[in-house]
């Protein structure tokens, strides 16, 4: 990963503290934690959004000038350049403030395209195997079914933007599978499909929970889209309507539909599936709660390499708006990386700045409006990494084990910072052949 990243950790007793864990290049510091005030904030009168920024970056400089002073680091790094400022948060309370304003040296730091902003969240357990090959053909996976709320605009930004990456110079050869919740919506669809629009499939959505999930993984889509309700009290669950209920839906209607699925089952059938990024496009969501991971942190933690989602609960414009602008991006970030070929990086937090300056252009002022903050990317601990393949012949054996040696050398080099007991470094060698795992083995 390129950029830097702070670490905010709890430190009992309500509080918690701040270090540096990655400086910028030529930034000499200790890497000391310095106590974090983390109370909430609530800013008023005129600027309010700005005026948090201020105080967050206030709270850094206040812990100690090392965290400012890295911050400013990053700031003067040539803006041609993307480095992402990460944020590795382990404490509840600090994971509630709105670091993505932060205001720094006159300005938003999320806003501007060279500095988006990000948080890594870390694995639960032993992470799952990470041998990312990109094929031929990438596809999205997109859920429509946000019960009382029309998905119409949101299949169009989703249409518009893979057909102008297929079109653009280079081309993304990508494809869009749907599963639609609004009958008409399906049969309008399915109109274009038989007009000649042959990137695009659709189907009805499963109507139960367990046939869903079954979807999600046996369909393996490199990119989840799910536009739905979402709620994080009593427990993490996303919400999704039927076609019976769609038809029998009223505008008076309160309900959010019977396919609820929860962020455990939804992680698991992802990362089988083998999805590289989930977006949560959530109409109804609650903040997260003192107690509560977000739905997109805790994809996360379970083994998804990055997922999307949103601070606060957003309107069915503001959710339409992010995905058109969102997935434009991504796929010039995703062709670029394709054209290089090899093994790449894939800096899924460049993709931010595009739907966070769409929201703010929609909204107005980014000073007292906060609509442009409220998309949060979560990623792993790790860089997403992928091999490039360039023919359409299945992946040879000898790719896929370099890519797999090559991820598991980037978790031992992390491991191995941490002391962690020998029998660890022995399950994530697992994998590779004897020859290889003693190779590494070694290098630790």
């Amino acid at each position: 990963m390129r950029g830097i990243e702070l670490d905010i950790n709890g430190a009992g007793a309500g509080g918690a503290n701040v270090r540096v864990g990655i400086p910028p290049p030529g930034f000499v510091c200790d890497r000391r934690e310095w106590p974090l005030n983390t109370e909430s904030l609530s800013a008023q009168g005129p600027n309010p959004v700005r005026a948090t920024g201020e105080a967050l970056f206030q709270r850094l400089e206040t812990a100690n000038h090392e965290i400012a002073g890295a911050i400013n680091g990053l700031l003067d790094l040539p803006a041609a350049e993307v480095n992402p400022l990460y944020l590795r948060i382990n404490d509840a309370q600090a994971a509630t403030l709105p670091w993505e304003t932060l205001y720094v040296k006159d300005d938003f730091v999320a806003l501007q395209p060279a500095w988006p902003i990000a948080r890594i969240t870390d694995p639960a357990g032993r992470l799952p195997d990470a041998d990312f090959v990109a094929p031929p053909e990438l596809k999205v996976l997109a859920v429509l079914s946000a019960l009382g709320e029309h998905a119409c605009d949101e299949w169009l930004a989703l249409r518009k933007a893979v057909a102008d990456a297929r079109t653009a110079v280079p081309p993304l050869n990508v494809k869009l599978a749907l599963l639609i919740g609004e009958p008409d919506l399906r049969r309008e669809i399915q109109k274009e499909i038989d007009g000649g629009t042959d990137f695009v499939s659709v189907d009805e959505i499963p109507p139960t929970t367990a046939r869903l999930l079954e979807r999600l993984q046996s369909e393996t889509p490199h990119f989840v889209h799910l536009y739905c309700h979402g709620s994080v009290e009593p427990t993490r669950r996303l919400h999704f309507a039927t076609n019976s209920e769609w038809l029998a839906w009223r505008e008076e209607d309160k309900g959010t539909g019977s396919i609820n699925v929860s962020i455990d089952s939804l992680a698991q059938a992802t990362v089988n599936g083998r999805s590289w990024l989930v977006v949560i496009n959530a109409c109804k969501s609650a903040t997260a709660g003192a107690q509560q991971d977000s739905l997109a942190s805790g994809l996360v933690r379970q083994g998804v390499p990055a997922a999307v989602g949103h601070r606060q609960a957003i309107s069915p414009l503001d959710a339409h708006r992010f995905a058109s602008e969102f997935y434009w991006s991504l796929f010039r970030i995703v062709s670029r990386e394709f054209e290089r070929g090899g093994r790449r990086e894939i800096e899924w937090a460049e993709a931010l700045h595009a739907p966070r300056s769409g929201l703010q252009v929609r909204h107005g002022d980014a000073a007292n409006s906060e609509n442009w903050s409220v998309p949060i990317l979560y990623v792993g601990s790790m860089a997403f990494k992928v091999t490039i393949v360039d023919n359409k012949d299945e992946v040879p054996a000898a790719s896929r084990e370099s890519a797999q040696k090559g991820v598991l050398a980037e978790a031992l080099s992390a491991v191995a910072a941490l002391d962690v007991p020998a029998e660890v470094i022995d399950a994530v060698l697992e994998p590779l052949d004897p020859g290889s795992a003693a190779e590494l083995r070694a290098d630790v």
